[in-house]
């Protein structure tokens, strides 16, 4: 799953609603070691650091591949 939101605070502690309710609707939980934050290059370090420990996700510079092709070009 993709969620894409502003860079900001107040949108993490939105999305971290959406998937605490998700979680409950659907009895899931959401794997800490799966989940990874992926911020563009003008966002703050200071920013990225902040909505990282907020969330308590991981960043990162690299979405991956899916079926086999590159997620970023």
């Amino acid at each position: 799953m993709f969620l894409f939101a502003k860079a900001s605070t107040d949108q993490m502690d939105r999305i971290l609603g959406c998937l605490e309710s998700f979680c409950e609707v659907s009895g899931q939980r959401v794997n800490m070691a799966k989940t990874k934050i992926f911020f563009l290059k003008n966002v703050s370090h200071a920013l990225t650091n902040n909505i990282s420990r907020i969330s308590g996700f991981k960043t990162t510079k690299d979405l991956g591949k899916y079926l086999g092709v590159p997620l970023l070009h």
